[in-house]
């Protein structure tokens, strides 16, 4: 069973922003920035059919940071449906 991380990345002078289809990983994604850069992580589990082995995946981006961001104002926000998306504001 293979399991991915789509993702699309805009940027405009004020803002980046980074969507990521979190489907199968939702409620156990992790957003926290390290230095001069925003890093993602998520990891799940699934097991096919109730029964047999429990497969194990994660997946981690990492995204680095315009010199002109505003660091207090970057967001993530987390939909119903496994939407993470990444708002990361500069000051362009």
């Amino acid at each position: 069973m293979y399991s991915h991380v789509q993702l699309v990345i805009s940027a405009s002078d004020s803002s980046l922003q980074v969507v990521i289809d979190a489907i199968d990983f939702l409620g156990a994604v992790t957003v926290k920035l390290e230095g001069k850069e925003v890093v993602v992580s998520g990891t799940g589990k699934r097991q096919k059919g109730g029964a047999g082995p429990v497969i194990s995946f994660s997946f981690g981006r990492r995204f680095s940071l315009y010199d002109d961001t505003i660091i207090e104002n970057i967001s993530a926000v987390m939909s119903s449906e496994g939407i993470l998306v990444i708002t990361i504001p500069r000051k362009g």
